[in-house]
């Protein structure tokens, strides 16, 4: 797979570790980790050595998915890689217990390659089939209700992003992603941001989808007058969908 070295550089620089080297990651959950990874990525280096370009990168299902994607050119194929390994549980953990989402329970995997997937958008259309009669179409959504729903291509990504302030503040944006990307969101990317910025439509899927951030984690320090950010402190801070719980994002505040 041609983009292993770039992933791995950026394994190499954000853990302080050498290449295949037994690494815990003590500040960081799966989480955690795998978005502080997609983040290089993204933002490239080109002072490093080699110099590494900018790379599309994300996850499929952030808070579920135990693996990044990354692709040159968000048209082209995702290469799927696992970048973190879960530790096993102790004695002294509960019954059952998922290492996953604890802070230090896990260490650095080496871009373990997995299978990938190929986006819609760069595959051949399929033949339109002949139509047949059949029974009355459902009416198009009436106006400022979301044309789009969650399934098993489409699903909601939450971002977090700190805040200068003379108090530390972090906020939430939730974006609606996969492939096809519908064209009452289309954007451009796999990832189209919702709320106002993306007009009506956006406003009303947040609503509907999404709803507001339900804050928690040990760097969660209070809310603010706007539900879409909140004050933190060092530690982990944690945003998840108020109405899809499934759908979470996590931020290790220094």
């Amino acid at each position: 797979m041609t983009l292993r070295r770039d992933v791995m550089a950026v394994l190499v620089a954000l853990s302080g570790c050498p290449e295949g080297s037994d690494c815990p990651l003590p500040a960081d959950n799966m989480q955690s980790w795998q978005e502080r990874v997609i983040a290089e990525l993204r933002k490239g280096n080109p002072l490093a050595e080699p110099p590494r370009v900018p790379r599309c990168a994300g996850m499929h299902e952030d808070g579920v998915t135990d693996e990044i994607t990354v692709a040159p050119f968000c048209t082209a194929r995702w290469e799927g890689y696992r970048v973190f390994a879960c530790t096993p549980a102790l004695p002294t953990d509960p019954p059952n217990s998922d290492t996953c989402p604890m802070i230090g329970r896990g260490k650095v995997r080496w871009a373990f390659p997995t299978p990938g997937y190929v986006p819609a958008a760069a595959c051949t259309t399929p033949p339109i089939p002949t139509p047949t009669p059949g029974p009355v179409p459902t009416p198009s959504p009436a106006p400022g209700s979301c044309p789009v729903a969650l399934d098993a291509d489409h699903f909601l990504d939450i971002r977090l992003k700190p805040l200068a302030g003379a108090r530390p503040k972090v906020d939430a944006t939730p974006f609606y992603c996969g492939f096809p990307t519908p064209p009452q969101l289309s954007c451009g990317t796999k990832c189209c941001a919702l709320g106002v910025d993306a007009g009506p439509v956006g406003v009303a899927c947040e609503a509907e989808l999404f709803g507001v951030p339900v804050w928690s984690g040990t760097g969660y320090a209070g809310p603010t007058e706007n539900p879409f950010t909140a004050f933190v402190q060092p530690g982990t801070v944690r945003a998840c969908s108020s109405k899809h719980g499934e759908f979470c994002s996590v931020l290790v505040i220094p």
